[in-house]
């Protein structure tokens, strides 16, 4: 997994699935860190999912309908999550990196892995509510809906669990790496200015 942030506009990104580009010599000098997740197997973990309400309706129609989003997050041509694109300062991103976790669970007779983008107490809040990434329901998204000022309703994705491990591999969620740019040039897949 690998979480970038621009220093300059506080936007951050979050790629949830691996993704092939060629390095360029300076892309290595924005490296800040690694770090490699333990995949934990917590039986408690699961029994919290059950606090939420399992919404029907896929995540691709309840955006935009239900909530809107921060920034628009990237799904692929099927309606998985691809990645997250939201406000992020420096302070924020370390705090996220503490308390990001994997775990292998087993919900509703199914193995999936459990990824937390935010402290527990948050992404298990009985007033998250679960949303299936497709109509297959092997991809669900914990999302977080805040009222916000002008009364419109705004999700925040707070965690994500899968089964789809074609998709999202696991080693590839374990590899986190985080990159923060200081400057308006950024390399690689990135935008460059």
């Amino acid at each position: 997994m690998r979480i970038t942030l621009d220093t300059k506009t506080d936007m951050g990104y979050i790629y949830l699935m691996p993704f092939f580009n060629k390095r360029r010599k300076n892309e290595k000098k924005l490296l800040k860190n690694k770090k490699k997740l333990e995949l934990k197997n917590i039986n408690a973990v699961e029994k919290r999912l059950y606090n939420m309400v399992v919404e029907n309706m896929i995540y691709k129609k309840a955006r935009g309908n239900l909530f809107m989003e921060e920034y628009i997050n990237d799904l692929d041509e099927q309606g998985y999550l691809k990645g997250i694109e939201l406000s992020l300062t420096k302070d924020r991103l370390f705090d996220m990196i503490e308390n990001i976790k994997l775990y292998n669970i087993n919900w509703n007779d199914d193995n999936f892995t459990l990824l937390l983008l935010d402290k527990e107490k948050i992404v298990f809040n009985k007033n998250n509510i679960i949303y299936p990434m497709t109509e297959k329901k092997d991809s669900f998204a914990i999302v977080s809906i805040n009222e916000e000022f002008n009364s419109e309703k705004t999700g925040y994705i707070k965690g994500y669990f899968t089964r789809r491990y074609d998709l999202y591999p696991e080693n590839f969620l374990q590899e986190l790496e985080y990159i923060i740019n200081n400057n308006s040039k950024i390399i690689g897949i990135f935008r460059e200015d």
